[in-house]
């Protein structure tokens, strides 16, 4: 039988479970990522947002792109690593991608991380850097002493090209996460009425100090959108707890 998928990374794939999951190209020369898990049958599992990252890569960069993969509490991932530049993670019990980083001096680079294994119940990831052996743990809240950024953005919210107010926005955060070196824990939120063009000025967040649980994280007043309506991102960089479970926003009616 003949499979109509190439690669053009190298070491662009690796056994995921049962599965083979890698880096495919078409005879017409589209890049995209998918996966053979019933013999031959090839199944795509980029998104169109994914598949747009990888056409702006260069015949380099995919060359060298390396697929490996890592279990973590419960969920199996699969990890795309573009050189220096970026590494895209694929959660196969959810289906959803996201973009792992090293967020150094202000500069995002591809996460540290490059190979995974198990010893003794430690989970232990290598240096794409120098080779040097880090564990991995929830009770990890920084990464070697680096910071650990992590963002969300929502959606766009909007009316149809109507005028909304938004009165708040509710983030559904594990509270009273303050501890010793971080006693008033923030997240910050921005953002943009223009499809990302521009952004708003920062709002913080309060977390909530050790043992405040019943702390409500809102920002009030965040004033109304343009037709194109709206995106957020909320951003934590201080090490302690992140723990987001929803986000609620309270809108007056479109005009």
């Amino acid at each position: 039988m003949l499979i109509p998928y190439g690669s053009p990374a190298t070491f662009g794939w690796t056994p995921v479970g049962t599965a083979i999951y890698g880096l495919a190209q078409t005879k017409s020369g589209g890049v995209i990522v998918g996966r053979f898990r019933d013999g031959y049958g090839f199944e795509k599992i980029s998104h169109t947002a994914i598949d747009r990252v990888l056409r702006a890569l260069t015949t380099t960069q995919l060359t060298h792109v390396v697929a490996w993969t890592m279990d973590w509490e419960g969920h199996r991932f699969f990890l795309l690593t573009v050189e220096d530049d970026f590494t895209l993670v694929y959660d196969e019990s959810t289906g959803f991608w996201t973009h792992w980083d090293t967020y150094t001096a202000g500069v995002s680079t591809a996460w540290v991380g490059l190979g995974h294994m198990s010893i003794t119940g430690t989970q232990i990831v290598g240096s794409r850097v120098n080779g040097q052996l880090y564990a991995c743990a929830d009770t990890y809240l920084d990464d070697a002493g680096a910071v650990i950024r992590c963002v969300r953005r929502s959606p766009c919210a909007h009316a149809q090209s109507l005028r909304v107010g938004h009165n708040a926005i509710y983030f559904d955060f594990e509270v009273g996460v303050g501890i010793a070196g971080v006693a008033a824990p923030v997240a910050r939120v921005r953002w943009s009425d223009d499809a990302g063009n521009t952004w708003s000025d920062e709002r913080e967040v309060a977390l909530g100090a050790m043992g405040e649980y019943d702390h409500d994280a809102i920002v009030r007043r965040l004033g109304a959108t343009k037709r194109k309506g709206r995106v957020y991102e909320l951003v934590v960089t201080d090490s302690v707890v992140r723990a987001l479970s929803g986000v609620y926003l309270d809108v007056g009616a479109a005009a």
